[in-house]
């Protein structure tokens, strides 16, 4: 093993056991059910709790959760999130901002409606002058009035003719691990209508995460195909990004499992100065995930082990791993069951 690569595994070792030090004396925060249901209610906008989260998260010490299987059970609260899929809410919020867009608080900053209304008046030859307009609110009201609705118009016209706007990728993401059948529903029907594409597609992956069948078949094949050419021509850090990040459960561990095989030589920093091999980054995914959930595993293994040591002990390793995906299967149970598509 080369010196870079053993750095690598010792750099990799040290914010592995940096990060794990952390997690253990910093207190974890779940945004409560009832506090996302009163935001809710008190917003005039379904989105704009999105934005509310995001600022609960900046003002949170510690590390922030949401607590999804409390949102999945309760009642009241699913509707709302719902909303969030709903490409008509988006519609109806794209359309608002857009007249807002061209509103600013005061009229004689409106350069737009300015210049629209001074068209109108010239098109149809009027005698009324722009100053008598912005001096009017009533008058100016009616011009400006006309010409937002012009715009909205197009506006639908457009949505009409190329299709609603679809929820941004902050919805997906969080509609991935709510996995309630509507959410799985809703996030099929996109992924349909926008071609099926895989790959990083968020829709794709969101898929895979829950279990549809046809996407974990795709998932499969290319993961198949991974290990056929020992990952060449693939970017594996961004396959150990999704497995470990999106799909880290019991469907990515198993895939990591399959993934030990592949023996290729990796960038570790963006920069590139530093590399590592693929099969020590995949180890550091289980081995982190196997000691957070007290696993057990044969003594012959430590956490702080280098990864020359680690390869020493893969069936121990492997059957700890097999063991983390019974504990996700597990705790996934209350979500799968209920899917569509769900066999025991």
């Amino acid at each position: 093993m080369s010196k870079k690569i053993k750095s690598s595994a010792f750099i990799g070792y040290l914010l592995i056991m940096l990060s794990t030090s952390l997690y253990a004396q910093v207190e974890v925060h779940y945004l409560p059910k009832d506090t996302l249901l009163q935001w809710f209610e008190n917003s005039e906008h379904p989105l704009d709790v999105l934005d509310l989260m995001n600022a609960w998260k900046k003002r949170t010490p510690g590390l922030e959760r949401y607590d999804y299987k409390a949102y999945y059970h309760s009642g009241k609260l699913k509707p709302y999130l719902l909303q969030w899929l709903d490409r008509d809410v988006y519609s109806r919020l794209r359309l608002k901002e857009l007249k807002e867009s061209y509103l600013p608080d005061s009229k004689e900053d409106s350069a737009y409606i300015t210049y629209k209304i001074k068209g109108r008046l010239k098109q149809k030859k009027s005698t009324i002058s722009i100053d008598t307009i912005l001096s009017t609110s009533k008058l100016y009201s009616l011009y400006a009035d006309s010409i937002l609705n012009e715009i909205v118009e197009r506006k639908v016209k457009e949505f009409e003719e190329k299709g609603k706007p679809f929820p941004d990728n902050r919805v997906i993401n969080f509609h991935m691990n709510l996995a309630c059948p509507e959410s799985y529903k809703q996030i099929r029907s996109f992924w349909e209508e926008t071609g099926k594409e895989t790959g990083r597609n968020q829709y794709f992956i969101s898929l895979v995460r829950m279990g549809y069948p046809e996407a974990r078949r795709i998932f499969d094949k290319y993961i198949e195909e991974v290990l056929r050419t020992n990952g060449r021509d693939v970017f594996l850090n961004s396959l150990l990004s999704t497995l470990g990040g999106e799909l880290r459960g019991s469907y990515g561990t198993a895939k990591f499992i399959e993934l030990l095989e592949v023996e290729q030589e990796i960038e570790i920093f963006a920069d590139g100065d530093v590399r590592g091999d693929f099969n020590c980054e995949v180890l550091d995914y289980l081995i982190s995930d196997i000691f957070t959930y007290h696993i057990e595993v044969d003594p012959a293994v430590k956490y702080r082990d280098p990864c020359e040591e680690h390869l020493k002990h893969l069936p121990e390793i492997k059957a700890a791993a097999q063991k983390l995906i019974e504990y996700y299967k597990e705790q996934e149970y209350y979500w799968m069951s209920n899917m569509p598509f769900y066999e025991e």
